[in-house]
């Protein structure tokens, strides 16, 4: 097709197209740069980074500076912060060995007995005033339970005759079958674990934090990035409706190219509208996540290459499976809950069984009518008891021990499930890695063959073989096809974030949320 006018148009027409390429090429709003020749497609690294004025800062720096700042300012964090120091409380209390009961009572009493008095050969009232106080301390031990007791009373009776006592006695009780020490050793060991469950459910809390804050803060990304893009699209299609004018004023275009290209900067306008609301979104979330709405943007500033140098090439599943089953927080709950339900079982166990006790007693003691003589204790004594106690009816105890059975056999089978579940999505986490690097190679081919379409295309639009609307689609399409790779290796890096979470290796990746 040849398109015949005359010089003086020919002229203006050439004039204006290379003083349009000049402008383009000083606001780098464009997908073309003057050159030697008329038009030049802009690099493939000019098209990926739409926002180069801006200086990127080192991927794994910003990162790591956004985790710091989640996890210090993260309010759910925080509360599990709280819950885990709560329940180090908890258990300390209930380690706590030495904590003697102390006991101290005092009592009066009086007591009338009537007895036959041979002399006088009448029934006469005894009366008997009785008043004094004791002193004990008791401890729960290994070997059961220990008293110190201490006495002191005297006693008033009929005809002035008083009486004086105190005594100083030491015992032990401790169940024959019940075990004491058995028992103490399993509340002991139940507060430990108990505390290891919330330890990690802090930890779950911490990584699940973690992974929501990377997403949100990708997506941010992504969406500033279309947001670029939107606005090269905007500015390009400024120009094209100006050309679109200019044409039609020297008779060389017409009123439906107008159109179309009014249209597409409608249409470009708006997706930058839209564009803009969803960073504002975006912005938004990640002050809720980060607890402040006036956050350090520049976190969401990075250069994602650094990032994907040191994703690894290779995965051994059976390795990293092995890692995970010590540092997945999901794994280390249930095991701890699994352990503390069979601690829960052993001490029902134990207290189901019949309930007899033996007691051993010794001390010193003194009764007189001279306090010093009863003060002085000149009696020793010693006893052994053996008792046993038990309920008249159902005894609770063995209903309680089934009760923990079935519990345990419960968390065994969702110990399984969390096992397979677990399992699963460390698979399913490396499949995509491996996937998301391919897709990445392939997108990149895709992106430079649009490129080397749209260089092809120039020499037509120069021909006039095509329109700059035509031109206009072929630039398009090179922006989608680098927009592509800028979402594929957004998503390669999520997919190694995604793995570092299932192995949950997350927050130790970062050395500032490492956990302690």
């Amino acid at each position: 097709m040849r398109c015949f006018f005359s010089s003086t148009n020919r002229h203006f027409l050439l004039m204006h197209i290379f003083l349009w390429v000049l402008n383009f090429s000083a606001s780098e709003t464009h997908a073309f740069v003057a050159s030697d020749s008329l038009f030049t497609v802009a690099s493939s690294s000019e098209m990926l980074k739409p926002c180069a004025d801006i200086e990127k800062k080192d991927g794994f720096s910003c990162l790591s500076l956004f985790a710091n700042h989640l996890v210090s300012n993260s309010l759910n964090i925080k509360a599990a912060d709280r819950d885990m120091k709560a329940a180090y409380l908890e258990s300390r209390k209930k380690l706590l060995q030495f904590n003697p009961e102390l006991e101290f009572s005092e009592f009066s009493s009086n007591s009338t007995n009537r007895d036959f008095n041979p002399v006088s050969g009448l029934e006469e009232d005894y009366k008997s005033d009785r008043r004094g106080n004791t002193f004990g301390l008791k401890q729960q031990t290994p070997i059961g339970t220990t008293r110190i007791s201490m006495e002191k009373s005297d006693t008033q009776f009929t005809g002035s005759t008083k009486l004086y006592f105190e005594s100083l006695y030491f015992s032990i009780e401790s169940g024959l079958l019940r075990r004491d020490s058995r028992i103490m050793a399993l509340e002991n060991g139940m507060a430990r674990t108990y505390y290891s469950v919330e330890e990690a459910k802090n930890a779950s809390v911490k990584l699940d934090t973690l992974y929501q804050g990377f997403s949100a803060l990708f997506d941010r990304i992504l969406i500033s990035q279309n947001a670029a893009f939107k606005k090269k699209n905007l500015d390009f299609y400024k120009t094209i409706v100006d050309e679109a004018i200019v044409k039609l004023d020297n008779g060389l275009g017409s009123e439906l190219d107008l159109k179309q290209a009014k249209m597409r900067l409608s249409l470009a306008e708006t997706a930058l509208h839209e564009s803009n609301l969803s960073l504002k979104e975006a912005d938004r979330n990640l002050g809720i996540i980060l607890s402040s709405s006036e956050w350090d943007k520049s976190m969401a500033n990075f250069d994602l290459h650094d990032l994907i140098k040191i994703i690894p090439g290779e995965f051994d599943f059976e390795k990293t499976w092995s890692v995970a089953m010590q540092t997945r927080p999901d794994l280390r709950i249930i095991h701890s809950q699994l352990k503390l339900q069979q601690q829960n079982l052993s001490l029902a166990s134990e207290k189901s069984k019949p309930n007899i006790v033996a007691t051993a007693r010794t001390g010193r003691q003194g009764r007189s009518g001279d306090p010093g003589l009863a003060s002085s204790k000149p009696d020793k004594n010693w006893d052994v008891m053996l008792s046993w106690n038990t309920v008249v009816g159902h005894r609770s105890e063995k209903l309680n021990r089934r009760i923990e059975r079935e519990r345990l056999e419960a968390l065994k089978k969702r110990y399984i499930q969390t096992e397979e579940k677990s399992r699963g999505g460390l698979k399913n986490a490396i499949e995509r890695l491996e996937f998301n690097k391919q897709n990445l190679c392939a997108l990149r081919d895709a992106a430079s063959l649009s490129g080397d379409v749209l260089e092809g295309q120039k020499i037509n639009f120069q021909l006039g073989s095509i329109s700059l609307l035509d031109m206009a689609r072929y630039q398009s399409d090179y922006e989608e096809a680098c927009l592509s790779v800028i979402r594929a290796e957004a998503a390669l890096v999520m997919s190694w974030l995604r793995y570092l979470y299932e192995t949950g290796e997350l927050c130790n990746r970062f050395d500032s949320v490492k956990n302690d």
